[in-house]
């Protein structure tokens, strides 16, 4: 599950959409650009060229990225408040995007920018409005750990802050949503052997041990750990996935490997990197950090030349 913040105006102080959204149990957005496209058979990559820059990020998050059971915390760019709070419809980790194409909504006074790109949501009808200040003001969409820096860690709403921490209890895996990380787990580690076996020539062990995958690659004994983060949670989808990495290596009985790998199913963010530099020279840790790419995978540091 992601918890994403929105914005729900037609601009950044433009006229405010959040009450037809309400009332039609939606999130939405648009850009002019794409204003009668549906995305819902289109890549990232075939949206429209002329949406560009923070609208591109925002269009690929809202109609790729956001999924059933996802949060949506809307906020208000005049009264710098998170104003309501709603769940995402659909299959729990099923991509949400629809284009309505019939009866879209649009700015009043502005029946020409029908807004069809939409995700059904089940807004809390008790939400009660809390103080932030946002850290991507010109962001449509965005993680909200990015928004919102870790929920308040740079924001002084004290009790409020609290209050939105806890609020939301729940039992993070249902049966459906663990099924659906399988399969996607799956569906990366086969993806990822298929493509290691074309680059190295080698032979690929998967599930061994309760490890992903292990193979061995110019003499050195690796393992890598896989994670699927929905859309852009790379770092707890990082911490997690590290706290197994050295269980597998280290924990009594277990068979030490000589390389670490983390493969991710989305591109990790500079600050992602960074810290696993840090750990490569500063721990000495053997890590290597993997992400799905439109062509295979990319590996962070490289890794180059034939197995024996």
């Amino acid at each position: 599950m992601n918890i994403w913040r929105m914005k729900l105006r037609a601009g950044n102080h433009g006229p405010n959409m959040w009450e037809q959204c309400r009332k039609r149990k939606i999130a939405s957005m648009t850009d002019p650009p794409i204003l009668n496209t549906d995305l819902t058979n289109l890549t990232p990559k075939e949206v429209h060229p002329d949406v560009r820059t923070t609208s591109r990020a925002s269009i690929h998050r809202f109609a790729w990225e956001i999924r059933g059971g996802d949060i949506i915390y809307v906020g208000d760019s005049e009264d710098k408040k998170l104003i309501a709070r709603g769940c995402v419809g659909g299959g729990v980790g099923a991509r949400a995007y629809r284009y309505n194409s019939r009866n879209a909504m649009h700015p009043e006074g502005r029946p020409n920018e029908p807004w069809r790109h939409e995700v059904p949501v089940a807004w809390n009808s008790e939400f009660k409005p809390i103080n932030y200040r946002d850290m991507s003001y010109l962001v449509t969409v965005a993680p909200i750990e990015k928004a919102w820096r870790e929920f308040g860690e740079v924001l002084e709403c004290g009790a409020d802050a609290e209050h939105l921490l806890n609020e939301d209890d729940y039992e993070r895996e249902t049966n459906a949503s663990k099924k659906h990380v399988v399969k996607l787990h799956s569906a990366l580690s086969n993806r990822f052997k298929l493509w290691a076996q074309r680059q190295w020539n080698i032979k690929i062990d998967q599930e061994d041990e309760y490890l992903d995958t292990t193979f061995e690659l110019f003499g050195k004994k690796t393992m890598v750990e896989f994670k699927i983060c929905y859309g852009s949670h790379t770092r707890r989808a990082i911490r997690e996935a590290l706290g197994q990495i050295l269980e597998y290596n280290h924990f009594p009985k277990r068979i030490e490997r000589e390389s670490w790998w983390l493969v991710l199913d989305h591109e990790p963010s500079r600050d992602d990197l960074r810290y696993a530099d840090t750990l490569r020279q500063k721990y000495n840790f053997p890590l290597l950090l993997g992400w799905s790419t439109d062509d295979g995978f990319e590996l962070s540091p490289p890794v180059s030349g034939k197995s024996r």
